[in-house]
Order: structure tokens, then C-alpha cells, then sequence
């Protein structure tokens, strides 16, 4: 009964919308969802979970990295539509966003005393583009409510993407950058912040990957993926996102 209350809830929070025709706007994006089963079986369950047909708009560019996402943001009409009807968002974004940075340093060509001035220009560089792209989702919300779920993958994903190309050492810096920018991710209010995984690649049960080599998500490993992703609960945001980017307002600095 508590269960079918907060649904009931959250329906009504959400209208006016496409839920007075008995559906559900739900938009998912992000190319780290690109690979594995996480949009099918996510929205299916917001489909039983809410009891309405989920009219579904998906944006999943392999490897797209924060610049190209947020320049769609501004300029891709069916993207900015998509987003200002929408009553459910997910998003996620690329893992692979520092991918040139972090081959400079691997080859010692980074820059600075330590190695590592593209890394920090890199992280300075994708905070603000960040900051731009929840800007633009609060100005397409104009402050309308909306569940917005933001999916973080943790360094698992970062560790296992270096096999024998760098040391342990280098992984383990280039690794940091990886975390700053998912704290940062964290900091932004108005949406639902969740982890996965939270432990690391060795801890993870196998049968979470395929068997290919690639590390992306099975079966298994998305279905657990997608419970982890709602168990916090759909939450619309009241009212909307207004205040999305105030936590990110100084994108332009960071400490070494």
C-alpha cells in the first residue's frame, strides 16, 4: 500500500505532462548506456512501477564526450524538445572524456613539473562544460518538475580500461582526475546522484560482465545496475531544477 501511495504521488506531481494520456515521458541518455541493457530494462521498470507506458526518447552516442553533449544540448531541436517534455531523465556521461589527455600522460608528454598540466586543464575543461550542461537542462525545464536521475560509474569502469597500457602508478593518478570530476558531478542539487558500482572491478561478481573482453554490462550485470540506479526512489524535484548549477558556479578553478 505505501508503495502504490508514493507512486500514485509522484503521477500526480508530474502532471501536467503526457501522463494525463495514461503515459510517461522518459528520457535516457548517455554513451556509457551504450552496449549493455540498462535503457530496455530501466524502462521497463519504470513502466511497472508507475503502471503507465513509458513514451521513451533515447540519446546514446558511443563515446560522446561533455563538449559534443553539451553543444547538442543547445543546438539539437529533437534533444531540447525531448528534454523539456520529459517527466523522468536519466542521464550519464561518457567515461572516456580525459581519453587524450591521459595518453599524453602515459608518453610524458602531459606538461608541468609532475606530469599532469593537461590532466588538470582536461578536468578544468569538463567541469565547466558539466556546468553548461545542467544549465541547459534548467533553462529547457523552466523550473517544471521533473524525477532526473544522474548515473556515476565509479573507478571501476576507469581501472579496467588499462590493462597492461600504463603502470599502477599512473593509473592510479590518472584515476584521481576520474574521481574529482565524478565528485564534482556530485555536488549538483536538483537531481538524484547514483553510483555504480561502488566496489571495485576485482569485487564485482564476473557474471556482472560479458564474457567478450569488453567489460560491458550482461544481462545480470545491467538488471543489478538498474535496481541500484532506483533504489533511492523516483523523486520528482519541486519545483523543477531552478537552482541546478548553483553548487557548480566555480567551474574554472581547481586545486592541485
Amino acid at each position: 500500500m505505501k508503495y502504490f501511495l508514493r507512486a500514485a504521488l509522484l503521477f500526480v506531481l508530474l502532471v501536467p505532462s503526457s501522463c494525463m494520456s495514461g503515459k510517461i515521458n522518459l528520457v535516457i541518455i548517455g554513451g556509457g548506456f551504450a552496449g549493455n541493457n540498462i535503457p530496455q530494462l530501466y524502462e521497463a521498470a519504470i513502466e511497472e512501477r508507475m503502471g503507465v507506458e513509458a513514451n521513451t526518447f533515447t540519446w546514446i552516442r558511443v563515446n560522446e564526450k561533455p563538449d559534443g553533449f553539451l553543444e547538442n544540448m543547445r543546438v539539437n531541436p529533437e534533444l531540447r524538445e525531448a528534454v523539456a517534455d520529459a517527466d523522468i531523465i536519466l542521464l550519464n556521461v561518457s567515461p572516456n572524456w580525459s581519453n587524450s589527455a591521459e595518453l599524453r600522460y602515459t608518453l610524458d608528454s602531459c606538461g608541468g613539473k609532475d606530469n599532469q598540466d593537461c590532466l588538470r586543464e582536461t578536468l578544468v575543461k569538463t567541469k565547466c562544460e558539466w556546468k553548461g550542461i545542467m544549465d541547459s537542462f534548467a533553462e529547457l525545464r523552466a523550473s517544471q518538475p521533473v524525477v532526473f536521475q544522474v548515473v556515476l560509474w565509479s573507478d571501476w569502469v576507469f581501472h579496467v580500461s588499462y590493462g597492461g597500457d600504463a603502470t599502477r602508478e599512473q593509473v592510479s593518478v590518472m584515476a584521481s582526475y576520474f574521481t574529482r570530476f565524478q565528485e564534482f558531478q556530485a555536488t549538483t542539487p536538483g537531481v538524484q546522484i547514483v553510483t555504480v558500482f561502488s566496489k571495485t572491478y576485482e569485487e564485482l561478481p564476473p557474471e556482472f560482465f560479458k564474457t567478450d573482453g569488453s567489460h560491458q554490462f550482461s544481462e545480470e550485470g545491467s538488471r543489478a545496475a538498474v535496481e541500484l540506479i532506483l533504489s533511492p526512489g523516483l523523486e520528482p524535484s519541486q519545483p523543477g531544477i531552478p537552482e541546478l548549477t548553483e553548487a557548480n558556479a566555480d567551474c574554472g578553478s581547481i586545486s592541485q
